[in-house]
């Protein structure tokens, strides 16, 4: 019933509705995607068996007008209670609904499927370049599970897989262990009585490794908690990446759009294999 139910809502009820004058909402039952203020009258969103199609509506049309459907393909938002989506070429996991027991993904072109144009190209490209941010905006909602005791996990701005565990919230104070993964080489730095107001704290990461390159994170920033879901926002500071041949890259959060500064962590009970996961935050890019 409650598959029936998000298949119904995704045909019929608000599939895409104003919010605000800055952006667009998709919502399902379970799901809100927020799209940019300036796909309106630009995509093209089509019910699926099991969720809804994304498409640049320029290119879909001059498509079909020479017999071809389809074309134009930006995302199509799914979801499974296994993990079959694992086995797609190209997606990007968003989390999971404790309510329906859904895991909610959006599943990626594996082609060009942008028209023969220079502008229609030009248009897909940009909203193509959007969908790290649709990704890491989502909110799944259903969850009734605290904080406490959970992991949220994600990618950085520069898409390392990083990770933020709970470990207890105590009269305004949180204990927390903040984790990145660079290809393998895990840096990790824990906080006690990090003081929490109204669900946002403030943190300076300043932590290095030594492997096969030299690491150094010293940024900082703040994180606000929810119930499914983690919001790290980078403030200033920069990630810094030193190869044994004596060469060096720095990543500094200013270089960063304002809106790449800010990544959403999901707790996903699913767990992933290192292929699976390094083929998610691929897709990403």
């Amino acid at each position: 019933m409650k598959r029936a139910i998000f298949i119904i809502l995704l045909i019929f009820a608000l599939a895409l509705s104003a919010l605000a004058e800055t952006e667009l909402v998709y919502r399902t039952e379970d799901v809100d995607l927020h799209l940019p203020a300036s796909w309106k009258g630009k995509v093209l969103i089509l019910p699926t068996p099991t969720g809804a199609a994304f498409y640049q509506k320029a290119s879909y049309d001059r498509f079909l007008e020479e017999g071809i459907p389809g074309g134009g393909f930006l995302f199509a938002l799914d979801g499974c209670v296994n993990s079959d989506f694992q086995d797609l070429p190209s997606f990007i996991y968003l989390g999971f609904c404790e309510d329906s027991a859904m895991n909610y993904y959006l599943e990626l072109p594996t082609d060009y499927p942008a028209y023969m144009d220079e502008a229609i190209r030009a248009e897909w490209d940009d909203m193509h370049g959007k969908l790290r941010g649709i990704a890491q905006g989502a909110v799944i909602r259903g969850s009734v599970a605290k904080p406490e005791g959970k992991r949220y996990s994600g990618s950085d701005p520069w898409g390392n897989r990083l990770t933020i565990a709970i470990d207890a919230i105590t009269d305004g104070k949180m204990a927390w262990t903040y984790t990145e993964d660079f290809a393998g080489q895990v840096l990790s730095q824990s906080f006690q009585d990090t003081e929490l107001v109204d669900g946002r704290a403030a943190f300076h990461v300043e932590a290095a490794i030594q492997g096969a390159e030299y690491i150094t994170c010293d940024y900082s920033g703040t994180i606000t908690v929810d119930n499914d879901s983690l919001t790290v926002a980078y403030t200033a500071g920069q990630m810094t990446e030193a190869s044994s041949e004596g060469g060096s890259t720095a990543y500094h959060v200013d270089a960063l759009e304002e809106t790449d500064r800010t990544v959403v962590l999901r707790s996903a009970p699913v767990e992933t294999d290192d292929a699976a996961s390094d083929k998610a935050i691929a897709s990403g890019d």
